[in-house]
C-alpha cells in the first residue's frame, strides 16, 4: 500500500472518531442524534412558503407517490441502518437536502422557460462496469453530441452566479484523497460527461442508496412495485432536468446535437423511457455478468468503507443486494423487453464490451453506421487522439474477486441466465 493511500485511510478513521464521538455527546446532552435523518429535520431549512406555495416542494400540486413515498422509504432506511457511522449520517443528511433543495429549484423553474427540443436521444443502457462510461467518453468526442455533465447534473438548476461549478470541483477534489483506488474503478471528474443517476436520485430512484447503506431490503420492495405509470413520471423529470440543464448553458446546445445518456437504470425502465423519448436510439454494452457483479460488488465495498462503522460491512449482504437490484444490471428485464417488443428490435445497437476495450475506433464507426450518421475526420482525429492519451488502466487496475462476496460464478449465472443466453449464442 502506497504511503499516500496509507495517509487517505488515516485521515478517513479519524474523521469517523471524531464524528462518532460529537454524535455521542449530542446524544448525551440532547438525547438525540447529530443528524435524526427524519422528514423533519430534512425540511427545517425550508420556509413554510418553500414548502406549500403553489409549486411548494409539499405542494398538492407538485407531490406525487413516486418522489415522496421514496424520500420516505429512502430517508427510514438510512435512519434505521445501525452500521452507518455518525460521518456516513452527516454526508446522507447534506445529500438528502441537496436532492430536496433540487427538487424546489425545479418547481420554481417550471415556467417563464422555453424549453430546447430533444430529438433522438441515444441512450447507453448497458448494466454498471459494462463500458458504458468509455462509450460515452468517446461519443461525446463528436461535437454533434453532448451530455450532461457531473456538476450539471447534481445541480441541473443553477442560481443565478451561484459557485456550484467550485463546490462540486472541491467535493471531486476530497472523494478522490479519501479514495484514491477510485479513479481505477471510475474516472469521474466534476466537468466530465456523467451517467443519469443524479437527475434520477430526484424521483428518489437511487443506486447511491444500495451502494452506501446495508439496510434496504424496504427500499428494494418499494422499487419492485414501482409501475411503467410511475416510471413515466420519473423520466418526465428526468426529461425536463435536461432541457433546463441545455437552456442554462451558455453556449446554448443546437438542435442537431444529440444527447448521448446513459446509467444502467435505463436497462430495466426501457418501456417508460419509451414512452417519454419515443425516438429514442439505445446502445446495449455487453460484459458477462460474472464480471460485471464482482467489479460492482468492489466498487460498492469502496462506498460502504467509508458510511459504515469500521469492521461493519457485511460482505454476502453486498454480494446479494448487488447480485439481484435491476439498478445495477437490469439485464434480464431488458431481454425480457426484447422479446416481448419485436417491432422496437430496430432502436438497439448491442456492443461487446471486449470489442469495445480492444478497438474502440471500429466499434464507434459500427454505431455511427448502425445509427446513419457519417463520422466526420475531425472526430476521427479526436478517437484517435483518445485512445493513444488513454490506455488501459491509467490509473490502475481495479482488481476483484466474487467469493469475498458470498457468491459463486455458478450463482450469476444462473440468476442472469436468460440474459447470458441471449447475448453469448
Amino acid at each position: 500500500m502506497s504511503g499516500f493511500k496509507v495517509i487517505a485511510q488515516i485521515v478517513l478513521y479519524l474523521s469517523k472518531a471524531m464524528a462518532d464521538l460529537v454524535d455521542l455527546v449530542t446524544w448525551i446532552i440532547f438525547k438525540r442524534r447529530l443528524t435524526p435523518l427524519t422528514e423533519e429535520s430534512l425540511l427545517e431549512g425550508f420556509t413554510r412558503e418553500e414548502k406549500y406555495d403553489v409549486n411548494g416542494l409539499l405542494s398538492t400540486a407538485v407531490v406525487d407517490p413516486v418522489w415522496y413515498d421514496g424520500f420516505g422509504v429512502v430517508v427510514k432506511c438510512f435512519r434505521e441502518d445501525p452500521t452507518i457511522c455518525a460521518l456516513g449520517r452527516i454526508i446522507i443528511d447534506m445529500q438528502m437536502r441537496r436532492l430536496l433543495r433540487n427538487r424546489l429549484n425545479i418547481y420554481k423553474s417550471l415556467s417563464g422557460h422555453d424549453y430546447p427540443e430533444i430529438s433522438r436521444p441515444i441512450f447507453l443502457i448497458g448494466p454498471m462496469r459494462s463500458g458504458t462510461t468509455l462509450l460515452q467518453e468517446l461519443l461525446v468526442l463528436d461535437d454533434r453530441h453532448t451530455s450532461p455533465l457531473f456538476y450539471e447534473s447534481r445541480y441541473p438548476v443553477r442560481i443565478s452566479n451561484s459557485d456550484i461549478v467550485k463546490r462540486v470541483k472541491i467535493f471531486m477534489d476530497i472523494n478522490h484523497f479519501l479514495f484514491p483506488s477510485l479513479r481505477s474503478i471510475h474516472d469521474l471528474g466534476h466537468d466530465k460527461p456523467h451517467e443519469c443517476c443524479h437527475l434520477l436520485e430526484h424521483s428518489f430512484i437511487s443506486k447511491y442508496v444500495t451502494m452506501c447503506c446495508q439496510g434496504t431490503n424496504d427500499y428494494i420492495k418499494w422499487l419492485r412495485t414501482r409501475t411503467t405509470d410511475d416510471m413515466v413520471k420519473v423520466y418526465q423529470l428526468h426529461k425536463l432536468q435536461l432541457q433546463l440543464i441545455l437552456g442554462s448553458r451558455s453556449s446554448p446546445t443546437t438542435p442537431q446535437q444529440k444527447l448521448v445518456l446513459k446509467d444502467s437504470i435505463h436497462c430495466s425502465n426501457v418501456e417508460a423511457l419509451l414512452t417519454v423519448y419515443p425516438d429514442a436510439i439505445f446502445v446495449h454494452t455487453y460484459r458477462n455478468p460474472v464480471t460485471t457483479v464482482a467489479s460492482g460488488c468492489s466498487m460498492a465495498e469502496t462506498f460502504r468503507n467509508f458510511y459504515c462503522k469500521n469492521g461493519g460491512i457485511n460482505f454476502k449482504r453486498l454480494g446479494h443486494q448487488m447480485l439481484t437490484t435491476p439498478l445495477f444490471n437490469g439485464g434480464n428485464e431488458l431481454v425480457r423487453y426484447r422479446k416481448s417488443h419485436p417491432e422496437h428490435e430496430d432502436k438497439f445497437i448491442d456492443v461487446q464490451y471486449q470489442e469495445l476495450e480492444d478497438d474502440p475506433i471500429s466499434v464507434l464507426k459500427s454505431v455511427y453506421e448502425r445509427v446513419g450518421v457519417k463520422m466526420t475526420d475531425d472526430t476521427l482525429r479526436n478517437l484517435e487522439a483518445y485512445v493513444k492519451e488513454h490506455p488501459r488502466h491509467k490509473h490502475g487496475i481495479h482488481r476483484y474477486n466474487l467469493e469475498k462476496y458470498g457468491i459463486s460464478e455458478s450463482d450469476v449465472r444462473e440468476y442472469f441466465k436468460e440474459y447470458i443466453q441471449y447475448f453469448e449464442k
